[in-house]
């Protein structure tokens, strides 16, 4: 479960919760009333536009705005002559402001925002403005002060109204702050000693009570020093001496969540600009910044603050700690975008500050991926931190500190904080949870404390350094010095051989619902890692043959885009509605920018015209790809009676969006295979089918279908050489038959809606128990079966409630699988739809496709930790084969990556309903499209890698002459290869016509997946990886021209040790799934 924060405790202490209420008026002594202005808009205004916004006076209790609410105040008056002491503004707006002076200068910043040690604390938030810069103020007293603020919400939720609480000129007081803050930490002694018996023998409750008491009878006499005295005894003695505490601030800011992204940008320049404030103030302590886009947005708005931020990085006052370019989800992001992230990452830290970083720091996602640590280590990073399997809602995660080792055996050194927080206050209760809950403790006795407030709070202030200087000898608890994350783990390695080893994936037992909530999001995310490896693909071998630009400019943009849509708070689903709105929108407009650029590089003689594709024929693996409206491949005759026509583009055409290939129709055309696999299948050109067949990376002929047929249809039946599928008369798929045998055991797709109930975690959980609850399975109203060319379709309509569902049973001619074409109109809420599958093979373990590689996880439930399992995250495909391999069967996906596996079940969640943070979540118009894979032997040796990749990926088809760098001598596609109207088959490369392969892998078990012009721009870089877990040794032909290849790390940086190597990869050994890159030279 969540952690609870450490002060909770402190409510059970009402009459010192009361003097801490005291202290909050009389510790800031009141001076004067300044005048304040306000002025509000919906959406920020820029500092040299303010004075055109109306203007009012703004006073104590006054509504200014609903959430995200914009404002300026201004802020003017005198300072009363002969005021002596330190003099400060207290603006608790209620909401953040970035503060400027006059002439626009951007000073710091102020925020209401507390966390739970603020809250109690005499300052209440960061709300204290001094007045000691001369940008605000005059050598007369008199200040004049500018404040751009915003309204996010109440206690961080987006809804509420900003009311002004305070607005006063104060006199501050160094003892009467401190005694308040002392205070504060010597209750949160007096819990601690109920708690912790090494404080319990150190400073005993009734001591630290005395002690309490005495202090506030000076404060009563208006003795701050006095009372300071009196609270010594319980905040110094001898600490506790074998464990010892690194503090260092941070301030987690999710890029966006209950706020925009433009208000994010926001956030980020008033966390960093307070910041520096803070680091001035307090010499020693270290602040901690963790993504590099956060940086890159302040660079372009604030470039003056982005030069002060790199002065204190390369001061040592603030840390650079995470590799990634976000914190992002590691569930669904493919592995190649997972690897971006640390080059976009890794690349702006070596840009920035002239080095990369060596954490990989992610404290707040939602589970982390098997193939992680390979990655981390690849990307140049050797230490992971997190706290967020302190959040399992079933078991207690064991470790707190301990090593972590991948798919591929590659390790990496973890440390969670034991506190279980990244937001922690330093307070003595937060000290004494990290001392109680630190399994490891006898064998490395060091831990982090990660203290600040984050998401607007600004990150640690100045009750967090007061909290951590009495922090530094409390009796009985570790002692606490500031420091980096660097340099703790660097002294955590000398016991890795002696902490405890965690293998595989680190699983949250919590959150399932991300994985499907936002379908349109993942829907997208999905189709632009295809659209970004597919320009790259054809932009580097144009690039390197000399014919055509890199189109570097618009890869970059689009990759740092897409990347910051798979920040963990959006990819998953658990924004705004206004952030998950925003995300499609630009999402769609990427995939429209890279399929033009695909578009203009396959169309070298005259303009392409639209094409649907279909997959699926003989031999390899196939393709159900194709166009996304009306199905794959579906003619435009057929219609369907679920809401209104498929989206058009601004043109009238079908939107990009629902098309992801490429179109061509000059002389047939031709079709350019991007991926590791082969390809097969049957595409539309202006309303004519046309086949195609196609080994890896080679380009071919489109060719006349042949005919008609391969298909035997029935009311009940659909059936070619491969598989048959039959139907009841209640319209349920009870038998899938293929090589001779049954694969179903009950029913197949059998489309479920059940209860999603409610919880606080709405958009991010599922009940463990949703199967107890009562469920509707859904039986068509009305089934018809169609045909257009070789796809014949069995087409059922169902209804619940509202909500009206269209799917089309797709067996094309040749396939090896039946496909599932789905349009919804969904309009439940708090409802889950689910295709549920019983095979007739079953086994102890599901084989998932994850990350560049697989993860083999138990279908068993006779543990806690195994019932927790209940919705586990997969990528392409997941596959149950019987034990003894004789036969598998797989559940192939488009977009969909929520699966349940348990007790002879394989369920697929298609939708969701929840109604937090986005009231409207999936309610609309969803395609989606899966298949089953009937097969034999184990899954490693049968096609069901290769078809699920086919069934993903674009139909990519060129219009005229086939260019040179395709492998193309300059003649159209019908002129090429076999003449028209015969099906050429492909055995050698080129032998279909137009083009050869410019890469071959020779040998099985490895996928060349990446070509692209290296980040310098001066190299091509090609990515390869093992598929199967088992070691491999294959040659690579590459039939371009090149003198040296180099081996590299993921960011493209020499492996030290291996050297050049001159033409030929005659022999290129892979252990079990792993990940290796080559660098080109000319």
């Amino acid at each position: 479960m969540p952690p609870g924060f450490a002060e909770a405790d402190f409510f059970g202490l009402p009459s010192h919760l009361l003097r801490l209420r005291s202290l909050r008026r009389s510790v800031p002594v009141e001076l004067d009333a300044p005048l304040v202005e306000v002025a509000t808009s919906p959406e920020p205004t820029p500092f040299d536009r303010r004075l055109e916004l109306d203007y009012r006076r703004a006073r104590p209790r006054m509504d200014w705005g609903g959430a995200f609410t914009c404002a300026w105040f201004h802020v003017t008056g005198q300072v009363p002559a002969g005021t002596r002491g330190r003099v400060a503004l207290l603006l608790d707006t209620d909401g953040e402001g970035t503060v400027y002076s006059r002439a626009g200068e951007l000073v710091t910043s102020i925020s209401s925002r507390v966390s739970p040690v603020e809250l109690l604390s005499w300052q209440r938030g960061k709300n204290i403005l001094p007045l000691d810069d001369p940008r605000l103020i005059d050598e007369s007293g008199r200040y004049d002060v500018w404040v751009d603020a915003s309204f996010n919400g109440k206690l961080v939720q987006p809804f509420g109204r900003a009311r002004i609480r305070r607005l006063a000129l104060v006199e501050l007081d160094e003892d009467r702050e401190e005694f308040a803050a002392e205070y504060l930490a010597g209750m949160g002694m007096l819990v601690t000693a109920s708690r912790n018996p090494h404080v319990a023998e150190a400073a005993p409750a009734e001591m630290i009570e005395a002690a309490l008491d005495s202090a506030w009878d000076a404060w009563k006499m208006s003795d701050a020093h006095a009372a300071r005295m009196a609270l010594k005894p319980a905040l110094q003695g001898a600490p506790f001496p074998d464990l010892k505490l690194t503090a260092v601030g941070h301030g987690h800011l999710d890029l966006a969540w209950l706020w925009p992204v433009r208000e994010t940008r926001r956030k980020a320049v008033r966390t960093y600009a307070y910041q520096l404030r803070q680091l001035q103030e307090y010499p020693g302590a270290v602040y901690g910044t963790s993504q590099p886009q956060q940086l890159a947005w302040i660079e372009e708005s604030h470039p003056e603050l982005h030069a002060q931020v790199v002065e204190a990085i390369t001061e040592g006052r603030i840390e650079p700690q995470g590799g990634f370019w976000v914190e992002p989800d590691t569930n669904v992001p493919s592995g190649e975008s997972l690897i971006r992230q640390a080059v976009y990452g890794q690349q702006y830290w070596e840009r920035t500050i002239g080095r990369t970083v060596d954490v990989c720091w992610l404290p707040d996602t939602f589970g982390y991926a098997a193939n992680l640590p390979q990655i981390i280590r690849g990307a140049g990073m050797d230490s992971f931190l997190t706290i967020k399997l302190t959040w399992n809602e079933v078991t207690t995660f064991p470790h707190r500190s301990f090593v972590w080792r991948g798919i591929d055996g590659s390790e990496v050194l973890v440390h969670m904080p034991p506190e279980g927080n990244y937001n922690s206050s330093a307070a003595p209760v937060a000290i004494s949870a990290t001392h109680l809950d630190y399994p490891e403790a006898d064998v490395a006795p060091e831990a982090l404390l990660v203290y600040g407030s984050g998401d607007g709070g600004g990150g640690p202030g100045a009750i967090h350094h007061s909290m951590l200087r009495a922090g530094r000898s409390l009796p009985g608890l570790p002692a606490v010095e500031h420091g980096t994350a660097a340099a703790f783990f660097q002294r955590l390695a000398q016991w890795w051989d002696r902490l405890p080893l965690w293998d595989g994936e680190l699983y949250l037992e919590k959150h399932q619902g991300t994985y499907t909530t936002q379908s349109d999001i993942k829907k997208w995310n999905r189709r632009n890692e295809f659209a970004l490896h597919d320009l790259e693909y054809l932009g580097a071998l144009a690039w390197w043959a000399g014919e055509a630009d890199y189109p570097r400019a618009l890869l970059e943009r689009t990759w740092r885009d897409h990347l910051l849509f798979q920040f963990h708070d959006i990819l998953p689903g658990s924004s705004i509605r206004r952030v998950n709105a925003e995300t499609v929108e630009r999402q769609e407009e990427i995939n429209a920018e890279l399929r033009s650029a695909v578009r203009s590089a396959l169309t070298t003689t005259e303009a392409g015209s639209r094409t649907e594709g279909a997959g699926a024929s003989s031999g390899g693996a196939r393709t159900e790809g194709g166009p996304r409206t009306g199905g794959a491949g579906a003619s435009s005759e057929i219609t369907t009676n679920i809401g209104n026509s498929p989206r058009r583009g601004p043109g009238g055409e079908p939107a990009a969006a629902d098309i992801p290939t490429n179109i061509g129709n000059s002389h047939g055309g031709w079709f350019v295979n991007t991926t590791p696999v082969r390809r097969a299948g049957h595409v539309k050109v202006r309303g004519e089918w046309r086949t195609y067949e196609a080994g890896p990376f080679e380009t071919v002929a489109l060719h006349p279908e042949s005919g008609v047929g391969g298909v035997v249809a029935t009311d009940l039946t659909l059936a070619n050489q491969h598989v048959a599928a039959h139907w009841n008369e209640e319209g349920a798929l009870v038998s899938l038959t293929a090589h001779g045998r049954e694969f179903a055991a009950g029913e197949l797709n059998r489309l479920v809606v059940h209860r999603d109930q409610w919880s606080y975690y709405d958009a991010w959980d599922i009940n463990q128990d949703y199967r107890e609850k009562r469920a509707e399975v859904l039986r068509p109203e009305s089934v018809e079966l169609l045909q257009d060319g070789p796809r014949v379709i069995r087409r059922s309509r169902y209804r619940h409630g509202r909500s009206l569902v269209q799917q089309d049973a797709v067996l094309t001619a040749d396939a090896k699988y039946l496909a599932f074409e789905t349009r919804v109109e969904w309009r439940e809420t708090w409802r889950m739809l689910r295709a549920e599958f019983t095979p007739t093979v079953w086994s102890e373990e599901v084989t998932c496709d994850i990350q560049l590689g697989t993860l083999k996880r138990s279908t068993l439930e006779d543990t806690d930790a195994l019932r927790a399992q209940f919705e586990v995250c997969a990528h392409r495909w997941v596959d149950v084969t019987a034990p003894d391999g004789s036969a598998g069967f797989t559940l192939m996906n488009d977009a969909k990556y929520g699966h349940r596996a348990k007790s002879g079940l394989i369920s697929l969640n298609l939708l969701r309903s929840p109604v937090y943070p986005d009231r409207k979540a999936d309610r609309g118009r969803h395609e989606f499209r899966y298949a089953i894979y009937p097969h034999l032997g184990a899954v490693e040796d049968s096609e069901a890698a290769a078809l699920a990749l086919d069934f993903n990926a674009p139909v990519l088809v060129g219009s005229g002459a086939v260019p040179a760098w395709l492998g193309g001598a300059g003649q159209a596609g019908a002129a090429v290869g076999a003449a028209a109207g015969e099906v050429a088959g492909v055995g050698e490369a080129g032998a279909a016509g137009v083009g050869e392969a410019p890469f071959v892998v020779v040998g099985d078990g490895v996928w060349l997946d990446v070509v692209k012009a290296s980040e310098d721009g001066e190299s091509l870089v090609v990515r390869l990886h093992e598929t199967r877990g088992r070691e491999a040794e294959v040659e690579l032909d590459v039939r371009l021209p090149y003198s040296w290849v180099t081996e590299c790390d993921l960011l493209e940086r020499p492996i030290p040790g291996v050297g050049r190597r001159r033409v030929g990869l005659k022999s290129l050994a892979f252990t079990p799934f792993q990940i290796r890159t080559l660098r080109f030279e000319r």
